[in-house]
């Protein structure tokens, strides 16, 4: 299976970096600790783009919507076979009120 690369959503970036700096002002080192987190899971995403589960949330998801949480983060990706990229589309703290999408 070749490698994707990440790509990320502008708005959904910019959501995760509030959400680390929220936590970093409460916690530098959960804050550290869930960026070294991020990193390793982004890893195995980009080698392993199905290990983990269907985005339940998603309406009429094909299986190309996956989730994944890191911690106080949730993480939601599109894996987009025909380019061999991963989407990141969704950031959320992991205690919101999830929303169908």
């Amino acid at each position: 299976m070749a490698n994707f690369s990440i790509l990320w959503d502008e708005i959904e970036l910019q959501n995760l970096e509030n959400l680390l700096q929220e936590i970093q002002e409460r916690s530098p080192n959960l804050a550290n600790e869930i960026k070294q987190l991020l990193k390793e899971k982004l890893i195995q995403i980009i080698n392993y783009p199905y290990s983990c589960e269907k985005d339940s949330y998603k309406v009429n998801n094909d299986g190309s919507y996956r989730k994944t949480s890191i911690i106080h983060i949730r993480l939601v990706y599109k894996i987009e076979t025909s380019t061999n990229q991963i989407y990141c589309v969704r950031v959320r703290h992991a205690a919101s009120e999830p929303k169908d999408y």
